[in-house]
């Protein structure tokens, strides 16, 4: 496979990536909308699929070569083109490409038009083969062609402006643009990974001075938490006075980093509820999720409702840990009251300005978590496993992939 093969496909499949994820996480966002916290494992699992359905379809879509019943723009390889001219296309064109000789009434007639045909297509591919070898003398291959027409016979001849209508056609045709948004695209999602591990490193290395915490009443009362919840390997705790709230780490180690100031000001039952709230990211691996999820976005950073996505589920995520810590703990309001001290923390010094935290304004989201924390009629409880999703999901995966539209690599029919 050429470079511009590639480059078509590569653009035929962002094409139809960006049709298909439009369609589903647009779609979710409205279903969603309004909806709050009501079904947050649903609306987990809707934002999860949204994010990931689109790159299967669009992969199964072109990479099938499936005509969508909803239709497909094509894109041709343009590259591809430009190493061979317009006359080496027609001579190369298969017979049965050219257009078909007119039916006539009379059998005379059809004999007499046939030839005629016969010669007009002949004049065709002279033509461009005399304008592809620069060949002045355009009249002689006309003399040449003139005995085959018939006596009497009338010549439909192509224009004489037709070579020169098709070099121009054939050189827009051979820019290329394909391949240069092709590598625009690649270079953009390099940079998004080369961010991505930045930032990861940059996190590294601000918790490489940690401190481990082999005693104390928060190791105490995370190991209670850790059997609670039925988890079996140990569970490391750390403090770092880089931390302004606390990280539950879960990428290469099961480890929950805490500042110190969280182990000073907070009281017991304000600690406990922290540590399971921390523990429900480990025991549900979101650091791993959300590190793929931040991956993706930044490899496809020409969708732009990627980003929309992975604020929804990061905060789904903090109200099913929430619910997780209520259950193992029983502490609502200790919950609440250690997620508004720590408020207090992240927001810093913009926060005393104001004159209150900035972060639990109406519209915050933390506010939002509080406030159903505080609600009784909210109490946490198991959300049903929605056993149907997954043969759902899949079927409308499917027929996502046969029905919505999509951008086909090849030539148009």
């Amino acid at each position: 496979m050429s470079a511009a093969d590639l480059a078509t496909f590569a653009l035929a499949w962002v094409g139809t990536y960006l049709v298909h994820s439009t369609l589903l996480l647009g779609g979710i966002w409205i279903f969603a909308r309004g909806r709050g916290a009501r079904a947050p494992r649903l609306l987990e699992r809707l934002w999860t699929f949204g994010l990931l359905a689109g790159i299967a379809t669009a992969t199964l879509q072109v990479g099938l070569g499936i005509d969508p019943l909803g239709g497909s723009w094509r894109v041709t390889a343009g590259a591809a083109g430009a190493a061979t001219s317009p006359a080496a296309a027609l001579a190369t064109e298969p017979a049965d490409a050219l257009p078909a000789a007119p039916r006539a009434a009379s059998a005379s007639e059809r004999v007499r038009t046939a030839a005629e045909w016969r010669a007009v297509q002949a004049v065709v591919i002279l033509r461009a083969l005399a304008a592809a070898q620069g060949i002045s003398g355009l009249r002689r291959a006309e003399g040449t062609t003139g005995s085959l027409l018939p006596p009497g016979a009338t010549r439909r001849l192509p224009p004489a402006d037709l070579p020169a209508k098709g070099g121009r056609l054939a050189r827009l045709a051979a820019l290329p643009w394909r391949s240069g948004l092709a590598a625009a695209v690649l270079i953009a999602a390099a940079a998004g990974s080369l961010a991505f591990f930045a930032a990861w490193i940059r996190l590294e290395l601000r918790l490489r001075r940690r401190t481990p915490l082999r005693s104390g009443l928060a190791v105490e009362i995370l190991e209670r938490l850790r059997r609670r919840a039925g988890l079996g390997a140990p569970v490391r705790l750390s403090t770092s006075p880089s931390l302004r709230g606390p990280v539950s780490l879960g990428l290469l180690r099961r480890e929950i980093c805490l500042p110190p100031r969280a182990l000073a000001a907070l009281e017991p039952g304000q600690i406990e509820a922290m540590l399971a709230h921390e523990l429900g990211h480990i025991v549900r691996r979101d650091a791993a999720r959300f590190s793929l999820y931040a991956l993706l976005e930044r490899l496809l950073a020409v969708q732009p409702l990627n980003r929309v996505a992975r604020r929804h589920l990061h905060a789904l995520a903090e109200i099913l840990c929430d619910d997780l810590a209520v259950r193992w703990t029983g502490r609502r309001l200790a919950l609440a009251s250690s997620l508004a001290e720590i408020a207090r923390w992240l927001v810093g010094e913009r926060a005393r300005g104001l004159g209150a935290p900035a972060i639990v304004s109406p519209r915050s989201r933390l506010a939002q978590r509080i406030e159903r924390l505080l609600d009784d009629r909210r109490s946490p409880r198991p959300e049903g496993r929605h056993r149907w999703f997954p043969p759902c999901a899949g079927a409308f995966a499917l027929l996502l992939a046969l029905a919505a539209p999509g951008v086909g690599a090849g030539a148009a029919p």
